[in-house]
């Protein structure tokens, strides 16, 4: 329960700050107002649901080789060099292999998120 409460946390400082960024407070149309509340709702949701969603998919794997290949060459003695000759598919094996963590609080506060989004969508479309 802790971490839902510390994500829900999380979300709202994100959607508060996008808020402030885009002066909502100076806003004064209704449609416009109701287009930032989306918009603040619905990046929570691309941060914690979707993104760890495709991750968890391993659309995000080649970078992650990658990054760790640049970084094994630029820090010599690193822990990573034990593993110089490794190839993309043994790190993907490897990789899956390990027991993955559950993202379910995550994926759970993204789509709480995206049902504010869309109720304020549909309040901007009824106003617009």
């Amino acid at each position: 329960m802790i971490s839902y409460s510390i994500i829900a946390v999380v979300g709202l400082l994100i959607s508060f700050v996008f808020l402030r960024l885009r002066s909502f407070n100076a806003v004064t149309l209704p449609a416009e107002r109701y287009r930032l509340l989306a918009d603040a709702f619905t990046i929570p949701f691309m941060m914690f649901g979707a993104l760890i969603w495709v991750a968890g998919l391993g659309a995000l794997d080649g970078i992650s080789f990658a990054v760790k290949g640049l970084l094994r060459r630029l820090i010599p003695g690193s822990r990573l060099n034990s593993e110089d000759n490794e190839s993309y598919y043994e790190y993907i094996q490897k990789k899956r292999a390990k027991k993955t963590k559950a993202y379910l609080p995550l994926v759970l506060v993204g789509a709480v998120y995206t049902v504010f989004a869309i109720i304020f969508i549909i309040l901007f479309y009824q106003v617009f």
